[in-house]
């Protein structure tokens, strides 16, 4: 069964992105919003600026709904949008390993055979030797550490549990997703991107982790989203950019369209952050 997919991605530092993709739907990809239009960021107190320490990093965010059969259309993929760190959700690749995918891509990825999520990440050619650590935490968190210079950046891969599965998942992945984030030093600065499975909808909220821009209510997950970032000082960089609803919206299935998939920031200014509207891609994924 041959299905098409759909990708967001947005870029900070000078640049950076992140991807999604979906089976059953075009990839959609993010086209750049001008700084003018962005909504001042919150002062990060004592946080160096990432932009003078590190070079422009593309970034990306991908739910492949499976791995199987489509490393290479992926690695085609990530090297015609120039990505350099793509966060990967829904491999279905057992095993804790690094495989090359091609055009110089280097995935890293880990899955329980009893389960049904698996995470990964791909890196460049340009950017694999700046990776200075690798951890896999479980099916559904994983992080690597890149080097540039005297910057530290820690890059997790996130695939949050579904609304159907129990409290305890939910709650199991919360905790190790506060532990681990809370385990980086402060003056290094913290990239998540993926699948977060809230929505956090259209309105600001006290600590200025959501910028006012959304789609739709907010719900039980959406806060569970903010509270995290509120706790780590972390942006929800998506709500601060001025776009037609069409180009929010990160899943599609059936007549259901909503924004689920986020990108969140620790130690950036709007200097540092660029938005990417919709265009269209497609990768097919063979089940």
């Amino acid at each position: 069964m041959t299905t098409s997919s759909r990708q967001k991605w947005m870029e900070l530092p000078k640049n950076m992105n992140m991807a999604r993709a979906y089976p059953g739907s075009d990839a959609r990809l993010y086209g750049q919003v001008d700084v003018s239009n962005v909504r001042e960021l919150p002062a990060l107190q004592g946080r160096r600026r990432l932009n003078r320490l590190v070079p422009k990093i593309r970034i990306a965010s991908l739910n492949v709904g499976t791995m199987t059969g489509c490393s290479r259309e992926l690695a085609d993929m990530l090297e015609r949008r120039r990505i350099d760190i793509c966060a990967i959700q829904e491999t279905k690749w057992s095993g804790s390993k690094s495989k090359e995918i091609g055009s110089g891509y280097k995935m890293m990825y880990h899955e329980s055979p009893r389960t049904k999520a698996g995470i990964g990440m791909t890196v460049s050619e340009k950017f694999r030797e700046a990776v200075i650590e690798v951890q896999r935490y479980d099916d559904r968190l994983m992080k690597i550490m890149i080097a540039s210079g005297s910057a530290k950046i820690h890059f997790f891969s996130v695939y949050a549990p579904q609304s159907g599965l129990s409290d305890k998942v939910k709650d199991a992945f919360w905790n190790i997703r506060d532990e681990q984030t809370t385990a980086v030093p402060s003056e290094d600065f913290v990239i998540v991107a993926g699948d977060l499975n809230g929505h956090v909808g259209t309105e600001k909220n006290r600590n200025c982790a959501h910028g006012g821009f959304g789609v739709g209510e907010r719900n039980a997950y959406g806060e569970r989203v903010l509270e995290f970032a509120d706790a780590h000082e972390l942006v929800i960089t998506d709500t601060w950019f001025h776009k037609r609803v069409t180009h929010l919206l990160t899943y599609h299935s059936g007549t259901t369209s909503s924004q689920i998939d986020y990108v969140l920031v620790r130690g950036s200014d709007p200097k540092e952050v660029r938005s990417y509207a919709a265009s269209s891609s497609r990768l097919h994924v063979t089940h």
